[in-house]
Formats: C-alpha cells, structure tokens, sequence
C-alpha cells in the first residue's frame, strides 16, 4: 500500500502487490489483543526484526511513528504500519522487499529475561539437612513427625504421646514429676471455672509457678528466669508484680533502689542485695519489712498483663 501526498501520508493505494500474510501476522502478534500498535511496541518491532542501526536510530524510528500515526491517536492499524515500513526502506535506503524480509523473520517479539545465579545451599540437594534431607516434611498432624511411627492408642517405648499437643494424654503418662501432674490439676481447674491462677488481680495471668511456697528466696529465682541473679528490668517487674510500687514508691525509686544496691561494674544482683534492697523499700514507703517479705513471698511467680479483644 503506497502513500503519496505532499507532506501528509492520508490516502492509501494498492498498487503494486503486498506480502501482506506474513506482515500482517507479525503485525498482529505485536498488537496481541489490542486493536493496533503503539509508539512503544513499534520501537520493539524495529529493534527485535534488527532494522535499528547507525542509518535507523531509534529517535528516526520515533519520527517515522509521529508521521504515520493519525492526529489525536496513540495507535496505528495495518495501513499505517505499511506506511511507516516504506519510510523505514527510504531511510535506510534499501528495497521494501528487504524490509518486509526483515519483519516476516522476526515473527512475533522476541522476550529477554535475567537467569538468576545458582545458590548452591538451594539447588545443590546434597546439602540439605533436617527434615529436607529426607524428601520434606510430612503434610500430616503437626506434631507427628516424619521418620517414627506412632501407636493411636498407647504410648510408645519412650513414653512419648501421640501428639504432644494432647494435653490429656500428657497427663495419664506413667512417670511423669508430681509437680507436672498437679501443674496440671491447676490448669484443669481453671479452665472448669472452679478457679483462677493468680490472686494478686483478675486481669493477670500467672507464667511461672514455684515448686516452694511461701519464701523470698522461690519468688526471687522465679524472676531470675534460670539464672543465677537478678537483672535491673526484672527487678522493676517483680515490684510491680508483687503491687509494691504505688505512689510512694515508684518505679523510678525501685531504679534508684537497684542502682545503690548492685556491686560496682555489675547489672545483676544476688540474692543477699535483693534482700537487702527489700528492707530499703520498706524503710522508703514507711512500712515493716515483715510486710514487704511477706508480699514478696505470697507472689505466684512472673505475671503477664493481657489485654482481651473486642467482640467481633
């Protein structure tokens, strides 16, 4: 389709022969599903069907775009697209023929994409390790495991239950500690409602339970949290847990407290400095330091405050 007009490409005459089958099927294979081809996808056309050089540049083929394509539209239909590929010949001076050649091999748009780098703890599977080793995790119960089998009635050789998360079953076990089993009993009667752990306040839910009762010294290794001392955050907390920071005593004066009863170049201190810094809160708030050991003692361990969600 030939193009003639003085400066302006609006009239369309078919009069030498086309190679338009296979024009047209790149044309459209450019255009995918839209009904013509844009600024940007004919840049792409020219570059994949390697007509873009140092006689065609890319801002010759952006020109070229802006000549044929209508005024007011973004897209240009078949006839335009024949249009531009004669300014392409007459640009870089070669035939038609040779430009049609060009596009007909190039077919359709040709995709690049970036391969990543083999990571060899991903892609190498003799490294694997764990449960990956074996082929992966089993799509089972959490819980089970992968490479035991277990009995659905009765416990293994080892005493393991069936699903660890089998709170019941934990409980029937043979063997298990007195202080687990009556762990336990405490766990089932609160959640019967018969009663509650922790009576320092209802909105406090008791984390660690001592073995003893009724000593400064259970309360003080509840809070040390399996080490041997005390740290200044806990010590701040066991205060508040055991209601003896109000507005006498405040958390700044339980700092104050911790500070003046810690050994120099320390952060933690023993049992003798958490004692003696007992008897200081006593002397700060005005009170006997009977009452403020008893406090302490009467504690049911490291409290947590939770907050509970709305209705929804």
């Amino acid at each position: 389709a030939r193009r003639r007009s003085s400066g302006d490409i609006s009239e369309v005459n078919e009069d030498i022969p086309r190679a338009w089958g296979t024009v047209e099927r790149t044309f459209k294979a450019f255009c995918g599903i839209k009904p013509g081809m844009d600024g940007k996808t004919f840049a792409k056309l020219c570059k994949d069907a390697n007509m873009v050089d140092k006689s065609l540049t890319k801002t010759d083929v952006d020109l070229i775009f802006a000549k044929v394509v209508q005024k007011g539209n973004r897209r240009i239909g078949l006839e335009h697209f024949d249009a531009a590929l004669e300014l392409i010949a007459e640009k870089k001076g070669m035939r038609l023929e040779d430009v049609w050649s060009h596009v007909r091999c190039c077919g359709g748009p040709v995709l690049t994409s970036t391969k990543a780098e083999t990571v060899r703890f991903y892609d190498d599977k003799s490294t694997y390790t764990g449960t990956h080793a074996q082929g992966g995790p089993d799509p089972g119960r959490k819980g089970r495991g992968t490479g035991l089998t277990w009995s659905a009635t009765t416990p293994s050789s080892s005493g393991v239950p069936n699903s660890p998360r089998d709170f019941e079953t934990i409980m029937s076990l043979p063997g298990l500690p007195s202080a687990l089993t009556s762990v336990g009993s405490i766990l089932d009667e609160g959640r019967r409602g018969t009663g509650r752990v922790g009576s320092l306040s209802e909105k406090k839910i008791a984390q660690q339970l001592r073995g003893k009762d009724g000593t400064v010294e259970d309360t003080f290794r509840a809070y040390c949290a399996n080490k041997p001392d005390l740290d200044g955050k806990s010590f701040v907390k066991l205060c508040k847990d055991c209601e003896i920071v109000d507005d006498v005593f405040t958390q700044i004066d339980a700092d104050l407290i911790f500070a003046k009863v810690v050994s120099r170049g320390h952060r933690r201190i023993t049992l003798g400095q958490f004692e003696l810094s007992l008897r200081m809160m006593a002397q700060k708030k005005g009170v006997e330091e009977d009452d403020i050991f008893r406090r302490v003692a009467e504690s049911e361990g490291v409290l947590h405050a939770g907050t509970q969600a709305d209705y929804v």
